[in-house]
């Protein structure tokens, strides 16, 4: 199988394509970790200015690989290390000091509305449709939820989303606050580099500070993270929910 993730360095922009779109970009170990020490040796990279998360397919990401943490009975922490691992990579997203943009051009479920939701600026084509189905399986999106609330959307609709486990296309996604920015696929290339152009005449300090300043206004997270690992933790110790995720 191929890598989980390639990364490319072009004149201070990171590109971080995740490699597995055609099969959905599961976050298992392997994802996770490489995400996470890709994100954390750029946000101290002084070369590297602005950081983009996108998919090598139309597919982003389809969310949290259970199946594959099944597998791994022997390790009893395997749920919890793997539901850290996702809320640590979200954490470096948005309270890192480099600006990070997300480009969606397909399918987002679950987990990968997280990762989208805490990129800070979030482009999509028509095509891109978002959808938390967690409640299908007995979960909540409890990892997700401190960057979809007062973030990006209100908790209402947040509520609506999750009670609803309802798919919604790019143009609702904007409407709501999930997507800043839609483009025709054929334009997105266009609207992404007008983007990372701004961001590189910016100043890098002051952007870092305005990634951190919004983080204390809004009430910092980290309270809100970690109850959110708790929450989950005590989710997945129903039989039911286990047996769903088979």
């Amino acid at each position: 199988m191929n890598n989980p993730l390639d990364v490319l360095l072009d004149s201070g922009l990171a590109i971080v394509t995740l490699n597995r779109g055609d099969v959905g970009n599961p976050l298992n170990f392997e994802l996770l970790n490489s995400l996470k020490n890709e994100l954390e040796a750029l946000s101290d990279n002084p070369d590297v200015r602005v950081i983009l998360l996108r998919s090598n397919s139309s597919r982003f990401c389809t969310g949290m690989d259970f199946v594959s943490l099944r597998e791994k009975p022997d390790d009893p922490d395997i749920f919890r290390n793997a539901i850290e691992l996702y809320s640590s990579v979200l954490t470096i997203l948005y309270a890192g000091s480099k600006p990070t943009i997300c480009v969606v051009n397909g399918e987002v479920k679950a987990g990968g509305v997280g990762i989208v939701c805490a990129c800070d600026i979030v482009i999509a084509s028509p095509a891109a449709e978002f959808c938390l189905s967690e409640v299908l399986f007995g979960l909540i999106p409890a990892n997700v939820m401190p960057y979809l609330l007062g973030y990006r959307i209100t908790p209402q609709k947040a509520r609506y989303l999750i009670l609803t486990s309802k798919t919604i296309h790019a143009a609702d996604a904007q409407a709501i606050g999930i997507v800043d920015e839609t483009a025709e696929e054929r334009d997105l290339e266009k609207v992404l580099k007008g983007h990372v152009r701004r961001l590189l005449r910016s100043s890098p300090s002051a952007l870092a500070e305005l990634k951190r300043f919004t983080d204390e206004v809004s009430g910092g997270k980290d309270e809100t993270r970690a109850l959110a690992v708790e929450k989950l933790m005590s989710l997945m110790q129903n039989d039911e929910v286990l047996a769903a995720i088979d």
